[in-house]
């Protein structure tokens, strides 16, 4: 150590010194002197000594006092008392000495910190020596009193202690820090180098947990050692299918729990790789095989609770007999073993019938969390769940129950754009609400920025091996640190704080606004956001203007770093941009490019019609925003539009960005006047709806209020009307909008539930200066022709809960445009498709045919069908609502093509659906070589039923290209 800095530290046999006189703050460090020293007691364990240490090396970074030799003693100790919880510290400041005593030494190393980062300005805002920030000052003083601090949660935990710099954060905010146990000791079992700084920091050992149940029936999860039991003992390992099945890796079947000699041996090895220096610090999380496959065997079967199959817990039962007879017996081993229970996937729910034992700890994955609200918010339908999960423990008085709060660590494997959330606020609420649901702990899922990301790790999104997992998190995983131990710390003026040293000159010149402005982009838009549940991050930027907003907020905030100098806030917000481009803007183009069918989504109150966009149903909506000059070109300006609907309304918001909404050219035409070109700067909409074949209602509108309606029939006959419509327009200083209800009256059908009409919104813009206007549209630049338009799907409500990417249309991808690409295990090898895909919403039933492109379309899609056993395309219209179905499609081809509708009633436990007899009918139609329209038409007004098959097939002999194939209602109860 260096001599300086240690001979600040005395050791607690030194004399006694005279009292200070100061009466109301002892200065510590006054003028650049130092006026204490700190004390330990020769006996103290290595965080009292570790303490201070640390004490004595940041008051001399701080003030440049050196070392520590003035006369006011500061004294670190650990003492139990009354007032402290585990982990808790004391700070006692009298004329004649400071004592920091911790609970444990854990708590003794926690008060030199909070020492340090209240009176000395100390931070330490992310792992690393370049996450270390205090101002220079020559003066440090305390207040006389006693102040207590006891942690909130028990459980403290970030996955940031993937190396020792991650160790250090935790220590100096209060965390929890573990680490495996063979990290502790050289290879001869002795107390290595890192092992002593370990100890230091007070890092928990863990010799083993997560996906063990393999693991420690066999010892490894190596596939001889595996082979070698299984030959041996089969009945140790799972029955599937009537037989037993080898099982040797973390996501294989799991074993067969109802067999003793199964649990003596699992708990034998816990007992061998518990009972070792350190490898019982920490909780052991005794977590299932990473499936949903378990032993199908009598035995394991009759340990499941009935009433709970079906749900997130019919395992439940059978993993909590599991849990207790392991229990047994490692505790006549290891009576002070922490052993950890881990309920996930179909195991979530509290055990019905088992009663845990009580000395178990209970680690819940509800790794659905929404992070758009907080975990009791009301209108959270996802959080309901974890909290029904939660609450659900109540009744086994458990003593510890924790959570995995999974923002975003892993959802990098597969949903870019999770890492950077600004859900600083949801987690102060969290952490204050966990005690409402008897959760006391939260292990956060953030990883480390360091070491520089690991092999392993190297291809996964959205970094791909770049370590930036933490930095992109850094002010949620600081905010959990500080409410997670006190959930009425100012955390806002904290993040203040935190915010002027990371970013420094840039905070104020501009990244405070982006943060302010991404804070804005992700709560406001709706629906609710984690993993698992399908809610696109790219919908964030649905907020007009946004996108580019946030870049020339980046921008300008590199600007203003470069401008001062400080070289680590440039690094920092050149990061921060290159994470916004990797996550934000990387879910953008892939939600733009997918956006091929809008969701409408049912009025839920009165819309204003006045050109300002505020009502809530303009934010649930989802925005269309894709505009293009081109196929391939983006427009010059971004527009976003929006729609809703009632039964005798079509409603569209519409806001066109516009940099000089000065210069905008445009005026009021004439009462005669029909050329919509007299307008000048304008929005265009079109729409129809399906019995209008080819034709549309066409509406310009410009800034001014001018307005020219027409319903273009054809290329040849377009014919003026005078439009009833109800809109406004309001010209911003950035941007001018129209907000408009159109009436059904006119229109000539009413907005039915689960109907499906096509929309485009197109935009010519034209301000003083330019020589024509630009045009654009969100179909690809097209304007007219519904066959270019999008489909619009009137649907009552967005849907909530778990799975949000679950599209509750009636009827989906009329287009047959939208497509995935299609399981490996594919069972229809005859469905020909060079990109593997197939199309959405459609189910391809043993299928023979192809899926391709129109000529020279790289958007357009139809499927070919042809003859096979069975062989046919099927899609259901899901509503109870709708009396009367009609089918439109366009077909082509040779031969005779069949379309078979049939109803079909929901069963009573909802899980299924049968065919209801007496409502199938039959179509049939003879196919000519061009493309022509067909129609069907089905009324379930007689009997109720809750869907109808649509099934397309041909005969033998035939061939039958589908495309543009929509059932929309004719009328509701």
């Amino acid at each position: 150590m260096n001599r300086r800095r240690f001979c600040g530290v005395a050791l607690l046999a030194a004399a006694s010194c005279a009292a200070p006189s100061w009466a109301e703050d002892v200065a510590l460090v006054e003028n650049g002197v130092a006026k204490c020293r700190v004390v330990v007691a020769p006996e103290a364990s290595k965080p009292e000594k570790f303490g201070a240490e640390e004490l004595a090396k940041y008051l001399d970074k701080v003030t440049g006092c050196g070392e520590l030799n003035g006369e006011y003693p500061i004294y670190v100790k650990v003492k139990g008392h009354p007032a402290l919880k585990e982990d808790g510290f004391a700070i006692e400041v009298t004329p004649e000495r400071m004592t920091i005593v911790g609970q444990n030494p854990r708590g003794a190393l926690y008060g030199c910190y909070e020492v340090l980062k209240k009176y000395a300005g100390m931070r330490w805002l992310v792992p690393g020596d370049d996450g270390e920030y205090f101002t220079p000052k020559k003066t440090v003083a305390v207040p006389i009193g006693r102040t207590v601090s006891n942690p909130h949660l028990a459980i403290r935990e970030t996955r940031g202690d993937d190396d020792m710099a991650g160790h250090y954060w935790h220590a100096r905010n209060n965390m929890l820090s573990r680490e495996g146990t063979r990290s502790f000791f050289d290879k001869n079992g002795r107390l290595s180098e890192r092992g002593e700084t370990l100890e230091k920091l007070t890092v928990r050992g863990c010799a083993i947990s997560g996906h063990l149940m393999s693991l420690l029936l066999i010892g490894s999860n190596n596939k001889e050692a595996g082979e070698k039991l299984f030959a041996e003992h089969p009945e140790y390992f799972p029955e599937i299918g009537g037989r037993r099945v080898l099982s040797y890796t973390t996501s294989s079947p799991n074993p067969c729990v109802s067999n003793p000699e199964v649990l003596d041996r699992m708990a034998a090895e816990l007992v061998r790789r518990l009972g070792v220096p350190h490898g019982n610090d920490a909780y052991c999380e005794i977590g299932n095989n990473d499936t949903t496959i378990w032993c199908e065997c009598a035995k394991c079967k009759a340990l499941d609770a009935p009433e709970l199959a079906g749900t997130r817990g019919q395992r439940s039962d059978r993993y909590w007999y599991m849990m207790n007879e392991l229990a047994k017996r490692v505790f006549r081993s290891l009576p002070d073993a922490k052993l950890c229970g881990g309920p996930y996937q179909d195991f979530w729910f509290a055990p019905a019938r088992v009663k845990p034992d009580p000395r178990l700890y209970v680690f819940v994955s509800f790794n659905n969390q929404c992070w758009r609200h907080s975990v009791c918010d009301p209108k959270c339908s996802v959080n309901k769940v974890m909290c029904d999960i939660f609450n659900g423990w109540r009744k086994w008085n458990m003593p510890l129950v924790f959570n995995r709060d999974e923002i975003g660590a892993y959802d990098g494997q597969g949903a870019p754009g999770c890492e950077f959330q600004p859900v600083e606020s949801v987690l102060a609420k969290n952490f204050a609400e966990y005690p409402e649901i008897a959760c006391n702990g939260s292990h956060l899922c953030v990883h480390g920025p360091v070491p520089a990301f690991r092999n392993f790790a190297k291809k996964w999104a959205p970094f791909y091996g770049k370590s930036y997992h933490w930095y992109a998190m850094w002010q949620g995983a600081y905010v959990a640190a500080l409410t997670m131990w006190n959930p009425k710390a100012d955390w806002r003026g904290e993040l203040e704080i935190a915010n002027r040293y990371f970013y420094g000159a840039a905070w104020e010149g501009g990244m405070r606004d982006f943060r302010r402005l991404l804070d804005k982009c992700f709560f406001e838009a709706p629906g609710c956001i984690g993993w698992g549940q399908g809610a696109p991050m790219g919908r964030c930027l649905d907020v007009a203007g946004s996108e580019d907003r946030l870049k020339a907020l980046l921008e300008k905030s590199l600007a203003a770093a470069k401008a001062s100098g400080d070289a680590r806030a440039e690094r920092n917000v050149a990061r921060e941009k290159e994470i916004f481009e990797l996550t934000w803007l990387v879910q953008r183009k892939k939600y733009l490019d997918n956006f091929q069918e809008l969701n409408v989504y049912r009025r839920t109150a009165p819309i204003v019609v006045d050109g300002v966009i505020d009502e809530a149903d303009w934010k649930n909506a989802d925005a269309i925003s894709d505009f293009r000059a081109t196929r391939s070109e983006p427009a010059a300006v971004k527009t976003y539009a929006r729609v809703t609907y009632d039964e005798d309304n079509l409603y569209v918001a519409v806001e066109c960005m516009e940099p000089t909404p000065g210069k905008i050219v445009g005026r009021i035409p004439g009462a005669d006047e029909t050329d919509v070109h007299v307008l000048g700067d304008r929005v265009e909409l079109f729409y129809n709806f399906p019995d209008m074949a080819d034709a549309a209602f066409h509406l310009c509108i410009n800034s001014k209020g001018g307005i020219i309606a027409a319903r273009q029939n054809s290329t040849s006959d377009r014919r003026d009307f005078k439009s009833s419509a109800r809109f406004a327009t309001k010209v911003y200083s950035d941007r001018w909008a129209l907000e408009i209800a159109i009436p059904c009256s006119e229109i000539g059908s009413k907005c039915f539930d689960g109907a499906t009409w096509k929309l485009n919104v197109a935009r010519e813009r034209f301000v003083e200066g330019m020589a024509r206007t630009d045009s654009s549209s969100c179909c690809k630049g097209a304007f007219h022709g519904p066959a270019n338009f999008m489909n619009i799907k009137f649907t009552p409500r967005r849907v909530k809960g778990i799975g949000q990417s679950h599209d509750v249309a009636s009827w989906k991808n009329s287009s047959l445009d939208k497509h995935q690409k299609r399981d490996k295990r594919w069972p229809y090898p005859k469905f020909r498709c060079e990109e593997f895909i197939q199309p959405v919403g459609w189910n391809p039933m043993d299928v023979v045919g192809s899926y391709q492109k129109h000529p020279g379309s790289d958007s357009n899609w139809y499927v070919t069908l042809e003859y096979g056993p069975n062989a046919n395309l099927r899609q259901y219209y899901c509503s109870r609502d709708a009396v009367h179905l009609k089918a439109f499609f366009r077909a082509r081809g040779k031969g005779r093509l069949n379309l078979w509708t049939g109803g079909f009633e929901t069963t009573p436990d909802g899980k299924d659906y049968n065919f209801k007899k007496g409502q199938q009918k039959l179509f049939s139609f003879d196919l000519a070589p061009g493309w022509k329209t067909y129609t069907a038409e089905v009324d379930k007004a007689a009997t109720p039923i809750d869907r109808v098959m649509f099934k397309f097939y041909v005969d033998k002999g035939s061939v039958a290209d589908i495309d543009d194939c929509i059932v929309t209602p004719q009328g509701a109860k």
